[in-house]
Formats: structure tokens, sequence, C-alpha cells
């Protein structure tokens, strides 16, 4: 390569750094928690032996957790309701709902 010239032969490969490759990247193996935001509900994920301040993201406010829980204003544990328990009054009527949707397009069609 002659000197004087910035050039790269076409055979020969350019290795270029950036920030990334001085980050070594470790494997988190600790289990997450989330926890809702109590000012504009946005979930969270957590450490769940994590306990201090956090600040959401969303709504940028501040609230204290302990070991993955969220903590009330008196400093007392705030555990989350599941979101995923159905009762079965929920499914009786999204079944009605289903029924009156269908029988609303059945008759629709029908008188046309």
């Amino acid at each position: 390569m002659p000197q004087g010239t910035n050039e790269v032969e076409p055979n020969q490969s350019e290795v270029t750094s950036n920030f990334w490759d001085g980050v070594e990247a470790e494997q988190a193996n600790q289990t997450m928690s989330i926890v809702d935001c109590p000012h504009c509900s946005r979930r969270l994920r957590i450490p769940e032996t994590y306990s201090g301040g956090l600040t959401c993201p969303g709504c940028v406010k501040s609230f204290a957790t302990k070991n993955g829980y969220r903590l009330n204003k008196q400093g007392v544990v705030v555990k989350r309701k599941s979101k995923d328990n159905v009762g079965i009054m929920d499914l009786i009527i999204l079944e009605m709902g289903v029924y009156l949707v269908v029988g609303f397009f059945v008759l629709l069609f029908a008188l046309v």
C-alpha cells in the first residue's frame, strides 16, 4: 500500500471499533418482578430483590419499592392484583356480547 493514502485494499478488511466493543455483556440471571406505577399504571420490570426508589419513564414520577413490590405512602407493601383472573361473570358477559354482535349482523344481512 502506498504511503500517504488512506485507502484500504479490497481484499483487506478494516477493523473499526465502536462503543459496544468495550462493554461486557453480562447475562442477568436474576428473577424480574413486574411493578405497576401508582401514578400512570405503566408496568415496569425490576429485579425481584430490588428495594429503593424508582422513577417511572412514562410519567417521570417517583415511588418506592421493596423486594419487587410497590410501597404505599405509609411504607406498607402493596401486592399487585393479578389481572389474569377472569371470573365466570366476565365470561358470561363476553359470550352474551358475542351473540349480540353476531345476531345484529345476521339480522342486518337478512334485511338486505
